[in-house]
């Protein structure tokens, strides 16, 4: 590489390590593939020499998956691992083929552990001509554009970071019975030189061929030049490994080892060679129970047992010694003496079981609590946990408070143990760090003694880093070190200098000269990428001023779409042609390359065409990317009786989905347009004037959304609400998952009219198939009989053998609340946050059923529907949820900020119908129910009120909103009245009041029921009919009914429900009169 190809990379680092200046567009280079190496000796991998994992070491369960969405684990038909290992970096390649054994296309979630500190950089599905390769986009415009092409019964996939190093991609469609073929790659810092290459293979089902190989490229000594290669290969059919890959590293004599190529250098250094002791005179220990940590949970008790045993010996038997568990919630196992903590307080955090999201920051207050009185009672903490922080505050800036509290209490050192393949190191290393005296992160799977002499000796801050000559080096200062530990380090050195590093600590100076093999550029330009992303996330967790943090937040994405490095805030998404990316504004002429295993190394898959490619293991050249077959035919052929309508053939492709706003008030809908971007709205024509409104004046009758397909403007005729003889008020959407309206369909009833003119089933709702199967049914089958405690032992005998099944989460939560243990249920619920704390749909659900427990569960409800609106502001129900959950804690000004967030934020057209007139009610309710607490606001609230295009209610009314989280799939609304009137989707009006406002078909609702005025008609008798189950499976979701008594009074009762069946009825219950 010329000396040309670095000063892109120096621009964007020196920017990445100093000012905020707006990234210049400077292209990545752009070269080919590297020169071929001569053929390399091979060395057959001896696996039963391998070394077996210790309890602890990597992932808990499987390293890699592909599920359905009920759970279900697909056969890996074949997995090709290929990795190069440049000492201190290491770069690994893996091909997966998955097949579906269901006999219907689904939607699929791959889910990977990697290497702590491990990097993404590619991920490619197969599609009819090759690969089409994900292109590094910003996360959210991701997420939008993954779901409009699922709608569209194409083949999105989206890879994103759930939490820490573990990394879920979402897959549609694999076919039905058929096969899927990914390729996933990542690179990765090897840190201390006498931990080998791993490659995570513990845990993984059989597999019908395994071929792994790997390429290790190590320098004699002599010059930077001689680099020998070698090949490690293994090759096995239908088997299932018992261990991980392991390579050991060679053991250098002094000095640093390093890379180099040109003036980019990196190097694996020591800076600490002895340090003074830190004896442990008191501890308070906090061990993380929540639902994550269920896989080994005996294993880790014990490890905790082991670990408190080795610093007995070190602080005494007298010393004082308290063991706090926690998740959610925490509670002091033990306080006392050290000699006294023993088996009887390890059953006792046995018997807790591991359930339930987790609370950092709780914990760190309930240790300042414990320390405080009498001033100081414990001066060391230790955190055992996997630092993933689910519930309560889990970034930097926002666990400052925390911090500065148990140091007020006395505490002076925190340290980590980390247990479990799944952490969150940089948020660790900034808690171990944060006290008077800096602490560290240690692995628990390290012996124990090991473990307890670390703890007791004390840790140096505040290296300064230098290498001699160089424009820039990256970390510049080390922290929290102990003798024996190693760190990366980055520099820009000009390739005449030597490479050196100074380490400085006050007037002293050590010089470490680097042993260094010179390599080619990819694994190390990227390395250094990813290190300034890495620091750049660290400073954006700290700054409290949110334009600050945007601006850092722009420039991470900037880095991470430049370079193809994956960062929180981007995600890799892969669409099927160009003219698709083209649609949602994803530019594709400045590509980045891709790195690939070749035969002898790293070579590069030059992109300078944006094209979609043909790569190994395709039939065409890779340098000759093939024609694209024409899209419309093959989505013809993916096409299903329930699928939606596709583009005519020969079309061009449609623009991307219009920002839906609201169809009344001063923002008025835009009209859907090529030009749109779809995240945006174009200008909106000026609103028409608002008429003067009365506080709580009558109803105002208000314009009708139109149908879908195809959108039409809004109705200039005002919308009557339907009370007593009303007709319905708008006409029946057109259904494409559907016969024509009215007609019956195979899996319905007959029906006919009653004398109140409304549609009557001739059967009850026992004819549908029933909407539970498997355990699941079993347990609901003894609690509707009231045989709560056999429930509960099934349910968790289910949990036991499942832990990561969300199912078994709620069968334990229904069995807890049926035995009137809420704090328990609330845990239960809490650990569907704990297990996907990422799937904003999980969070609702899960939220939706901690916020029906009342104070057990309501402020961890607000906490998850926050983060879910976070997570997915383009999901109306999102800013529902939040807002009327911070109405029932009592903040409804708060509330009033969310909804109308929620209101002014476009939707894409032909989703969520119905939906603008639902938050329009919701900001006229939740105005109302803050004007009843702060009544003296009233004027500016309804001046806000007004501005949104809404209207305080003018008196009483009901409301039952139905919600569920699953995507392009259709769920009916039934509501039954005290007079046999049936209100659904073709027949929507009661005559005895009340109407539906819309029929969602396109997945997640919400649909609304409302009654305005005072029902005349109790009993309603609700329920949701599961008309198609669309490709994510089984269905979970909540039934909202809100009562508002006319003065800004509000009502809740939630009902959660679950349907794992197609065509099933579930019955959401009865109103039998008003809310108590």
């Amino acid at each position: 590489m010329r000396a040309r190809h670095l000063l892109p990379l120096l621009s964007l680092l020196a920017l990445a390590c100093g000012s905020e200046t707006p990234m210049p567009s400077i292209p990545p280079p752009n070269a080919g593939p590297a020169q071929a190496k001569a053929e390399l000796p091979v060395v057959p991998i001896d696996w039963e020499r391998q070394p077996l994992a210790m309890a602890g070491d990597g992932p808990s369960g499987a390293p890699m998956s592909l599920t359905a969405g009920d759970g279900t684990g697909l056969q890996i038909v074949s997995l090709k691992a290929s990795a190069v290992i440049q000492d201190p970096l290491a770069f690994t390649e893996i091909r997966l083929v998955f097949k579906n054994p269901e006999p219907r296309a689904i939607e699929g979630r791959f889910q990977i552990t990697l290497p702590p500190g491990a990097t993404v950089s590619r991920f490619a599905m197969r599609q009819e001509w090759g690969f089409q390769e994900g292109e590094v986009v910003e996360l959210q415009k991701a997420r939008e554009a993954y779901e409009d092409f699922l709608h569209r019964k194409v083949d999105p996939a989206l890879l994103e970071k759930q939490a820490g190093n573990q990394f879920q991609a979402r897959v549609f469609p694999i076919p039905a019975s058929g096969e899927k073929e990914i390729i996933f790659s990542y690179s990765q810092e090897l840190v201390r030189a006498k931990d080998p290459y791993q490659l995570y293979l513990r845990g993984l089902p059989e597999i019908g061929r395994m071929d792994l190989r790997v390429i290790y490229e190590n320098s004699d000594g002599a010059t930077p030049e001689a680099v020998s290669r070698r090949a490690l290969e293994l090759h096995k059919v239908n088997f299932k490994p018992d261990r991980d890959l392991s390579v050991p590293l060679p053991v250098l004599d002094g000095g640093a080892r390093g890379l180099r190529h040109e003036e980019l250098v990196t190097a694996r250094i020591t800076p600490l060679k002895e340090a003074a002791p830190d004896r442990i005179g008191s501890l308070v220990v906090l061990f993380d129970t929540s639902a994550s940590r269920a896989l080994g949970y005996q294993a880790q008790v014990a490890r905790l047992g082991r670990v408190v045993e080795a610093i007995r010996k070190d602080m005494g038997d007298g010393a004082p010694l308290a063991v706090v568990a926690f998740d959610q919630d925490a509670e002091t196992v033990y306080s006392g003496k050290a000699a006294d903590f023993g088996k009887r307080e390890l059953d006792k955090i046995l018997a807790r079981k591991p359930l339930g999201a987790s609370n950092i920051g709780r914990a760190l207050r309930f240790a300042g609590a414990l320390s405080a009185p009498g001033g100081g009672r414990f001066s060391r903490a230790l955190l055992l946990t996997d630092g993933i922080a689910t519930a309560g505050d889990s970034e930097t800036q926002e666990l400052r408070d925390e911090l500065d509290l148990i140091k007020n209490a006395g505490i002076e050192r925190l340290d980590v143990l980390v247990d479990g393949g799944i952490r969150d190191e940089a948020l660790l290393g900034y808690l171990a760090g944060g006290l008077l005296k800096g602490g560290v992160v240690l692995d628990a799977s390290r012996p124990a003694a090991e473990i307890a002499a670390r703890l007791g000796s004390a840790t140096v801050s505040g290296i300064r880093v230098n290498v001699p000559g160089s424009l820039w080096t990256w970390p510049d200062e080390l922290s929290g070190m102990q003798p024996g530990d190693q760190a990366i380090i980055y520099a820009m050195l000009p390739k005449h200098l030597p490479f050196e590093v100074e380490l400085l600590r006050g007037e002293a100076k050590e010089k470490q000269s680097v042993r260094f093999v010179s390599v080619e550029r990819p694994l190390l330009e990227r390395g250094a990428v990813n290190a300034q992303i890495r620091r750049l996330m660290a400073e954006h967790g700290s700054l409290s001023d949110s334009a600050a943090r945007e601006a850092k937040k722009d420039h991470i994405i900037k880095l991470s779409t430049k370079y193809r490095v994956l960062s929180d805030f981007t995600g890799l998404l892969v669409l099927e042609t160009d003219e698709d990316y083209a649609r949602f504004n994803i530019d594709r002429t400045a590509l980045a390359d891709i790195m690939v295993v070749g035969p002898s190394g790293i070579e590069l898959l030059g992109r300078s065409r944006p094209k979609a490619m043909s790569v190994a293991g395709a039939p065409a050249n890779a340098s000759e990317p093939k024609d694209e077959p024409e899209a419309p035919a093959k989505r013809d052929e993916a096409k299903s009786p329930e699928s939606a309508p596709s583009a005519a053939p020969n079309a061009p492709p449609p623009p991307p989905p219009a920002a839906e706003a609201a169809p009344v008030g001063p923002r008025p809908k835009p009209e859907a347009s090529d030009a749109e971007s779809f995240s945006g709205s174009p200008p909106a024509a000026a609103a028409p004037a608002m008429k003067p409104q009365a506080e709580f004046e009558a109803p105002e009758e208000r314009p009708s959304p139109p149908p879908a397909p195809p959108r039409a403007a809004p109705s200039a005729q005002p919308r009557p609400v339907a009370l007593g003889g009303a007709a319905p008020s708008r006409p029946i959407p057109t259904n494409p998952y559907r016969d024509p309206a009215g007609a019956p369909r195979e899996s319905e009833p007959p029906i006919s009219r009653n004398a109140n003119g409304n549609m009557e089933s001739d059967e009850a709702e026992e004819t549908y198939p029933a909407p539970y199967e498997g355990k699941f049914a079993d347990v609901m089958a003894h609690i509707e009989k009231k045989r709560a405690k056999e429930a509960l032992d099934i349910a968790l005998a289910w949990r036991d053998q499942d832990p990561g099944d969300a199912l078994a989460l709620v069968a334990l939560g229904e069995s807890y609340e049926a035995l009137g243990r809420k704090d328990a249920a609330a845990r239960a619920y809490g650990s569907i946050l704990d297990l996907y704390p990422s799937r904003a749909d999980l969070r609702r659900f899960a939220g939706a059923r901690l916020g029906r427990l009342g104070p057990a569960g309501l402020e961890l409800a607000v906490d998850t529907f926050r983060r879910a609106a976070a997570q997915r502001p383009d999901h109306p129900a999102s800013h529902r949820f939040l807002a009327y959950a911070l109405v029932r804690s009592g903040k409804p000004a708060e509330a009033f900020d969310v909804i109308s967030a929620g209101v002014r934020r476009g939707y894409p057209a032909g989703r969520f119908e119905g939906v603008p007139w639902i938050l329009q009610d919701d900001v006229g309710l939740i105005a109302a129910a803050w004007i009843r607490k702060e009544p003296a606001k009233r004027a500016a609230i309804i001046e806000r009120v007004r501005a949104l295009g809404a209207k305080l209610p003018s008196g009483p009314s009901l409301r039952f909103v139905l919600t569920w989280e699953t995507d392009a799939n259709d769920v009916d609304f039934h509501i039954r009245d005290g007079r046999k009137g049936h209100a659904y989707y073709s027949s929507p009006v009661l005559r005895s009041g009340g109407e539906l406002y819309a029929d969602v078909t396109t997945g997640y609702g919400p649909e609304c029921f409302a009654i305005e005025g005072r029902p005349k008609a109790y009993p309603y008798k609700l329920g949701a009919h599961y008309y198609s189950r669309g490709p994510m499976g089984y269905g979970m979701g909540s039934l909202q009914v809100l009562e508002h008594d006319g003065s800004g009074g509000l009502k809740f009762d939630e009902r959660p429900f679950v349907v794992m069946t197609d065509k099933a009825f579930v019955n959401l219950g009865t109103v039998t009169g008003p809310l108590r």
